[in-house]
C-alpha cells in the first residue's frame, strides 16, 4: 500500500526493514547502555563474558536467535539437549570471539571459570580507590558479612560486588583491599 501511494506521488518506492528488540541484561527493557543493562561492544572479554553469563537461561535462547549465526533448529535442538550452562557458555565463546578474537573467548571464560567455579582470581585485576562511605557489608544478609557491596547509590548495572577475602565474585570488577 505504502508503495503505491509512493508511486502516485512519484517518488521512488522504499522497502524498510525492521528487527527485533534486544532486551537487555535485566530481560525487560530494550538493551541500552542510559539504562545500564547492555553489553558494548567495546567492552574488554571478560566483561563481556561475564555480562553475557549473567542473563537468565530463558533470555539466552532469544540472544541465540538474535545474536548467533546459530540456525532456529538448531537452537531448538540445544534447548531440548543441552545443559543450560553449557549453552551459555558457548553462546558467551561465540559473542565474545565475534567482536574480540577466540583467544580472547576462551580465555575470558577460563578467568570467569576461576572467579566463579574455583574462588580463585583472574591473573588481571583493576585496582580502584573505594571511599569508606560507598562501602556496606553484606546488607542484606545473604553472603554472611563475607561480601561488601560498593556504590549503593549507582544503577544497579554499575554495583559492585567483592569478597573480603580478595577473591572477585563479578566479572570485570576489582580487586578489594
Amino acid at each position: 500500500m505504502g508503495r503505491e501511494l509512493q508511486r502516485a506521488y512519484g517518488q521512488e518506492s522504499q522497502v524498510a526493514l525492521t528487527t527485533p528488540i534486544l532486551e537487555g541484561l535485566d530481560g525487560v527493557q530494550k538493551m541500552s547502555k542510559s539504562l545500564g543493562n547492555a553489553i558494548g561492544i567495546h567492552e574488554p572479554p571478560l566483561e563481556m563474558y561475564g555480562k553475557i553469563m549473567s542473563i537468565s537461561d530463558e533470555m539466552m535462547w532469544r540472544y541465540y536467535e538474535l545474536l548467533t549465526d546459530v540456525q532456529v533448529a538448531e537452537i531448538e535442538k540445544m534447548k531440548r539437549e543441552a545443559h543450560p550452562m553449557q549453552a551459555k557458555k558457548e553462546l558467551a565463546r561465540r559473542i565474545v570471539a565475534d567482536f574480540h578474537s577466540g583467544e580472547a573467548a576462551a580465555k575470558a571464560g577460563e578467568d570467569l571459570g576461576k572467579q566463579f567455579q574455583k574462588n580463585e582470581a583472574p591473573e588481571e585485576l583493576e585496582l580502584v580507590d573505594v571511599r569508606l562511605a560507598d562501602v556496606e557489608v553484606d546488607p542484606d544478609g545473604r553472603h554472611h558479612g563475607a561480601v561488601v557491596y560498593i556504590a549503593q547509590g549507582v544503577n544497579p548495572g554499575k554495583r559492585r560486588v567483592v569478597r573480603l577475602d580478595k577473591l572477585i565474585r563479578h566479572a570485570g570488577l576489582c580487586q578489594f583491599e
